[in-house]
């Protein structure tokens, strides 16, 4: 099931920003969690239900809303980026070095390639 969080933002009149405030979040990970590309823990959803005053069901999309659909990509290289710098701060240490070890070894490809 996809999350409808963004839909109960908008019903409630609640910013993303004052969400993220209120539950001691940062505005890119609620961000993330609106847009289906992040996955909150059952902690989060009772307190963002809780501020809401919803229930966690009403926070999920139902399947005939058309909301299954995957976000489309942004074109726009400048918010590609901010959404990747974005990313990157919910990485975990351990999500970090595993990263930079793939970035490395694409590096050390390419330049064998460049030979």
């Amino acid at each position: 099931m996809k999350l409808a969080i963004g839909k109960v933002l908008q019903a409630k009149g609640v910013s993303q920003t004052r969400l993220a405030e209120a539950l001691g979040l940062s505005t890119s990970y609620i961000s993330l969690l609106v847009s289906n590309r992040r996955k909150p823990s059952h902690e989060v959803l009772l307190r963002m239900a809780n501020f809401l005053q919803v229930t966690v069901n009403d926070l999920f999309a139902d399947e005939d809303e058309g909301l299954l659909e995957q976000p489309q990509i942004q074109q726009d290289p400048v918010q590609l980026d901010d959404e990747i710098i974005a990313q990157l701060d919910l990485l975990t240490e351990q999500e970090k070095q595993l990263l930079l070890a793939a970035a490395r070894g694409f590096v050390s490809q390419r330049r064998g390639e460049g030979r």
